[in-house]
């Protein structure tokens, strides 16, 4: 599997277990500190695509260098 395909894999499974927000709206309106929780849910999300682009932009384009 190449660099790509790994990266879209991930990507995949990422969709695949992050829920809707819009399935929770109203417990997040009713729990506020649930918003913490996906503020770091999506620092987390930011931090992997950062490193994504970073290998994907760089001159191998390889995962395992």
């Amino acid at each position: 599997m190449d660099a790509f395909e790994c990266v879209l894999s991930a990507y995949e499974d990422i969709g695949e277990y992050l829920p809707l927000y819009s399935q929770y709206e109203e417990y997040f309106h009713r729990n506020h500190h649930m918003y913490k929780v996906l503020g770091y849910v999506y620092k987390d999300l930011l931090t992997f695509h950062a490193q994504v682009y970073k290998v994907m932009s760089g001159p191998s384009r390889s995962l395992h260098s």
